[in-house]
């Protein structure tokens, strides 16, 4: 998640270090993006090994960043339709930016 989010805080280098240390080694399964590169929403297939409260932080902290993070199940990953249609219901940042 490094990789897509940057902490947007005062206070220092050691500051932005540690609240970027929260995330910095964290993952999420896809990114889905639209043709000009924008992130339109995570996705994140849960399966046996996942924890509800981390994915609780993990959720948590990409809301924060802007992103909004879509679940499955790992056994019932979702084809093309259903990322349409979820992604249509939750009306991701990028398009709404795009509305304004």
């Amino acid at each position: 998640m490094g990789a897509l989010i940057e902490p947007d805080v005062k206070g220092g280098t050691g500051h932005w270090l540690s609240i970027r240390g929260r995330f910095a080694q964290k993952v999420v399964d896809y990114v889905v993006v639209d043709e000009a590169l924008r992130v339109l929403a995570l996705v994140e297939l849960d399966d046996a090994t996942h924890d509800a409260a981390r994915d609780a932080e993990r959720d948590a902290i990409t809301a924060q960043a802007g992103y909004v993070t879509l679940g499955y199940a790992s056994r019932a990953k979702p084809d093309i339709a259903t990322l349409r249609a979820d992604l249509v219901d939750c009306e991701p940042v990028a398009v709404a930016a795009q509305r304004r």
